[in-house]
Parts: C-alpha cells; structure tokens; sequence
C-alpha cells in the first residue's frame, strides 16, 4: 500500500531530524524467538530532548 510506505517515509524522516538535534543516542537491544522459532533483533534509541523529555524511537527489527 503506497499510503503506508508514505507514512512509514515520514515518521523515518522526523526521527533521522530528531536524532541530528541531540548529542548522544543510548541503544538498546531487544532479542527474541517467536512460536515459530524465528530469531528477531530490534534496536531502540533513546535521548532526551530539548524540554528534558525522554525520547525512545524503534530503530529496527531485524530477522536473524
């Protein structure tokens, strides 16, 4: 659906803006197995924002 690549291209756009504005990004890893025995990796960034306000966003889900 072209909407959803649209919306997915927008919210990837404002996180790339947001993460150029801060100083340091923390990473965190999220590693687990589904029913079907599949092994997924999922990173997430974390930072504070200008209003001292945590921000964490999905970086990636990765399949591995």
């Amino acid at each position: 659906n072209s909407r959803i690549a649209e919306l997915f291209q927008q919210t990837k756009n404002k996180i790339l803006v947001l993460l150029e504005s801060v100083d340091h990004v923390a990473l965190t890893g999220d590693y687990w197995t589904s029913v079907s025995n599949e092994n997924f990796l999922g990173i997430t960034g974390h930072f504070i924002n200008s209003d001292w306000k945590l921000q964490s966003y999905v970086l990636g889900v990765y399949l591995i």
